[in-house]
């Protein structure tokens, strides 16, 4: 039986769909909750449902299959079970909240959520097999990349090449920011990182990792777009050092927009939107000295880093195009309507 609240929003999401008649309801983001409300109520009503994934909500408690006790990638919850997300406390530290998650995908299953969805969008095909290979039907899963939207960008942005690296994004265990740093302490190469921390004492750890060394690395805080894109259009390119299997990260998609390369870690879906030594360099898993090898060069060789640069643009213009996007997502849309006929 549904809480009184959940039971309330599927009365008021059932009222709304009856006033604005939709042909779809497309889920852009769900929290894994233990009530479907939405879904149930688009369900129950007839309505196709679309459903963007994100993350690895729907596979495990913890959404980025990672372990931060041991810092790297984990997949136990995907081949041994739920249960070991409760032991090993991979949701906010707790057992509580492991198992409250745990609990609120053991309920979707017994209800059959993913069963009442008609299409998943992924925005990686590396994620959408992951979720193939754990027990979501193919047939439902759809392929269609992220798109970027130019007009975000300022229009009178001077694009240049200055002597440093960019990193934007969560200041976290997760995000390999301490890879990062090992890459570029001891050596003259300038970093700037822009971003904060959702760990508790994770950045001023990270601060105190490379006091007293020599490095060229700013810590420069959370800042709105408008100030990134500043940073964006003036660094020689952009690192993404992941430790979890990031979903086409926005850093990515923005600096392809800006003309600037990309040098990312060699797993997940930054294989497939990382082309090496085409759109920016690859470095391998928690490899710092990789790392440091793959920045070195660039640092070395500038023109190299403006080629790939180009080619970044280049892609993104090509596959992350917002005209493309929807009309790949204008057919999924048309197909279930003409299945429903």
């Amino acid at each position: 039986m549904e809480k009184p609240d959940s039971f309330e929003a599927k009365k008021c999401f059932k009222r709304f769909l009856r006033e604005i008649k939709p042909d779809v309801v497309y889920i852009l983001y769900f929290q894994n909750k233990i009530s479907c409300s939405i879904v149930d109520a688009a369900y129950e009503m007839g309505i196709p449902i679309v459903q963007r994934i994100s993350d690895y909500a729907l596979l495990a408690p913890c959404s980025i299959l990672y372990d931060p006790s041991h810092g790297c990638i984990c997949e136990k919850c995907l081949k041994k079970g739920l249960k070991n997300s409760i032991s090993n406390q991979c949701v906010y530290g707790s057992k509580l909240y492991s198992a409250i998650k745990s609990l609120a995908l053991l309920v979707q299953k017994h209800r059959k959520t993913s069963d009442k969805v008609a299409k998943y969008i992924f925005p990686s095909d590396f994620t959408l097999h992951k979720f193939a290979e754990n027990g979501f039907d193919a047939g439902k899963l759809v392929h269609i990349p992220t798109p970027f939207n130019q007009n975000i960008i300022k229009k009178n942005l001077d694009i240049e090449y200055k002597p440093f690296a960019l990193y934007v994004g969560r200041i976290d265990p997760d995000k390999g920011i301490e890879t990062l740093l090992d890459a570029f302490v001891d050596t003259g190469y300038a970093l700037k990182i822009i971003g904060f921390s959702s760990t508790q004492g994770y950045e001023e750890l990270m601060r105190r990792k490379i006091a007293g060394r020599k490095h060229e690395i700013e810590f420069l805080g959370r800042m709105n777009f408008d100030g990134i894109q500043e940073y964006l259009s003036k660094c020689l390119f952009t690192v993404i050092p992941s430790e979890w299997y990031d979903n086409l990260p926005n850093t990515l998609l923005e600096s392809y927009a800006m003309s600037k390369c990309v040098v990312a870690t060699d797993i997940g879906s930054l294989t497939e939107s990382v082309t090496d030594c085409e759109t920016g360099l690859l470095f391998s898993y928690k490899k710092s000295e990789d790392l440091k090898e793959k920045i070195s060069f660039l640092f070395s060789h500038p023109e190299k880093a403006k080629l790939y640069g180009r080619n970044a643009k280049c892609r993104l213009d090509d596959v992350y195009s917002m005209e493309k996007h929807t009309q790949k997502l204008c057919a999924v849309f048309e197909d279930l309507l003409c299945s429903a006929k």
